[in-house]
């Protein structure tokens, strides 16, 4: 296996369609800075799975497509297509050449393709397992990477030789197996906790749906119950009226046979004696008046028998009819406390809710403030890095400077030397001539200075004409002394020019050594700017890696509080549902409870009706009685 080609199209520099064929062996990129040498390592890492900017030199990942020059436009899509032999068959798929290509757009999608048919990123890294080859494998080692991996951990070495050992494959599914098992276990957990509040719920409502059927039952049952007895009490009022028509009708044709009898008795008698008839006519009609009370008599306590019956009847319907209002009574105010439990359920769900609405705008809150937070951050790691080129750029020139005067100086000491090779004769014959004249002079001063000595000695014994003649000699002695001090001071103006003086023009204020200072303690200043760049960076990265924790754990309570806010709200409409069941069952008690309230007062009206036709009656018996002795004893 071996990279045959590479395809390059609208990838950073390249903005026409190359194409560049390997063979077997090794193969050499050479050119001139900024040929676009990187450039084609960064397509190879990219095609093969690269998702990070910064390491393909880029701030976004959009940054890779060509972005235009002053004679051309930008384009809108980079792609780059890797031919790689599998002859050996060390890629998973059986065919002798494998193409992999990746195109990107500048809307940021990307698109992955093996063979010419769209593929997923997963599935190309899973093509390259343990091969070498990947965006961080071992298979493309940039400048400094050898010393990174040398310099790194023995844990952060780890994963090259496992890549070697071709077992990563087998960690990363395992891995993703893992996550699997873990979603699944913390899915299933999240069901059992729905499973055992549907379940809690679902038994509340079955008792109640047991009580509601059951008390429908009773209901229907006491209905026909009492439907039986008014249909029992009505075939024995109808019996009652039978019997009652019965005795009537014998009693009428009693009376029309005593009628019958007494006309035929009357009609043998009224021949005999006027008298007789006119006893007869008083007898008549006094009998007739005590049959007519009799029969008035019987048929008023018949009457009164029928109504005290009816009254009993109506006194058992209006005791079963209170016992029925206070049973309806005592199952209203049930209803009616279990109505406030159920509303104070419903209000405190309703409370709950509304806490965790609070909550979840809390979280909501924290969310968006953290983002926030979280991208400032990443405009001043941003800001910083931008910064960070920019010092790097003043510190590259800063070195290309620092060069040039270092050649300078390199110039001025040849130069310098060069010149020092003609003068070292000169300068040290001047040393001798200096050195000779020092001793001349030395020696010259100290015969003066004796002579002097013996003058001021022996100067009053000596004549006027010797003193001027000796002091003459002394006048001549100093001034040949001061010709030697000008010859020396001479030898010694030229030894000074002889003198190489480079160094005075390199320390001097606006010497090359003063400017290399200069900019030594630029590039130094330059170093600890970045040095405290990256150290900010990194607790500003630091920071933002804790704030996305939090918002991660933001959004994980969020979820629990939507997920318990729906659970919450099932149980609401139960028990809104429950409650509006309740007030429905007390608006039919209530209903049925006016109902039997109407009932009972029409009952106690019958009641009080039929005690006063009672009272009537009887005082009409006794009237009946009354006249019934009166006209006994005028018979008698």
């Amino acid at each position: 296996m071996y990279l045959k080609s590479l395809e390059i199209f609208g990838f950073k520099s390249f903005a026409d369609r190359i194409r560049i064929e390997f063979s077997k062996g090794i193969s050499a990129l050479v050119g001139p800075n900024g040929c676009g040498k990187s450039n084609i390592v960064d397509s190879i890492k990219w095609v093969v799975g690269e998702q990070s900017a910064k390491s393909l030199r880029a701030e976004t990942m959009e940054d890779v497509i060509f972005n235009g020059t002053e004679t051309r436009r930008p384009l809108s899509v980079a792609e780059v297509a890797i031919t790689i032999t599998n002859d050996e068959g060390a890629l998973p798929l059986d065919v002798p050449e494998i193409e992999v290509k990746r195109r990107i757009y500048r809307s940021g999608e990307n698109e992955y393709f093996i063979n010419g048919k769209p593929a997923r990123l997963k599935e190309i890294r899973e093509l390259f397992w343990d091969t070498g080859i990947g965006k961080s494998a071992y298979s493309v080692m940039e400048q400094g990477r050898i010393d990174q991996v040398l310099s790194s951990k023995p844990e952060d070495r780890r994963y090259l030789f496992e890549e070697a050992a071709g077992i990563t494959k087998h960690k990363v599914r395992a891995h993703e197996a893992e996550i699997k098992l873990a979603k699944t276990e913390e899915h299933l957990r999240q069901i059992e906790a729905i499973i055992r509040e549907v379940k809690q719920s679902y038994e509340n409502l079955r008792v109640q749906s047991d009580k509601t059927i059951k008390y429908r039952q009773l209901k229907d049952k006491i209905f026909e119950t009492e439907l039986d007895l008014y249909l029992i009490r009505l075939r024995q009022h109808i019996r009652e009226q039978d019997r009652v028509n019965d005795l009537f009708n014998q009693k009428k044709k009693d009376r029309e046979a005593l009628v019958q009898r007494i006309d035929s008795m009357s009609q043998s008698m009224s021949a005999d004696l006027d008298i007789l008839n006119k006893l007869e006519a008083r007898l008549i009609e006094m009998q007739k008046l005590i049959y007519g009370l009799a029969v008035e008599k019987n048929g008023k306590e018949k009457q009164k028998a029928l109504l005290t019956e009816r009254l009993r009847e109506i006194k058992s319907i209006i005791e079963q009819l209170e016992a029925r209002d206070r049973a309806i009574a005592s199952k209203i105010e049930s209803l009616q406390e279990e109505e406030g439990d159920k509303e104070a359920e419903f209000a405190g769900y309703k409370t709950r809710i509304r806490e965790i609405e609070a909550n979840i705008h809390t979280f909501d809150e924290n969310i968006s403030a953290a983002a926030l937070l979280l991208k400032a951050n990443e405009e001043s790691i941003r800001h910083n890095i931008e910064e960070s080129k920019e010092i790097a750029q003043r510190t590259t020139l800063l070195h290309e400077k620092l060069d040039t005067i270092t050649e300078r100086i390199a110039e001025l000491v040849d130069e310098r030397l060069r010149k020092s090779e003609s003068q070292i004769e000169q300068k040290q014959k001047l040393e001798a001539q200096i050195q000779q004249k020092i001793k001349e002079i030395s020696i010259s001063a100290s015969s003066r200075a004796d002579r002097l000595q013996d003058y001021t000695r022996i100067a009053s014994s000596l004549s006027t004409q010797d003193r001027s003649r000796e002091l003459e000699s002394l006048v001549d002695g100093l001034r040949a002394l001061s010709s030697l001090s000008s010859d020396l001071e001479r030898d010694f103006l030229q030894y000074i020019e002889i003198e190489p003086r480079f160094l005075d023009e390199l320390v001097a204020p606006e010497g090359v050594m003063t400017q290399k200072r200069r900019i030594d303690a630029e590039i130094f200043d330059q170093s600890e700017r970045i040095k405290r760049i990256e150290a900010e960076n990194q607790g500003l990265s630091l920071r933002n890696t804790d704030l996305a924790k939090k918002i991660e754990a933001y959004r994980k309570t969020l979820e629990e509080a939507k997920l318990e806010k729906a659970k919450i709200q099932a149980q609401m409409e139960a028990a809104k549902e429950a409650l509006s069941v309740l007030k429905r069952e007390i608006a039919g008690q209530e209903a049925y409870h006016r109902e039997v309230a109407r009932e009972l007062l029409d009952q106690q009206r019958r009641c009080e009706k039929l005690e006063e036709e009672i009272k009537l009656l009887q005082e009409e018996l006794a009237e009946i009685e009354h006249k019934g002795r009166n006209l006994t004893e005028e018979m008698s």
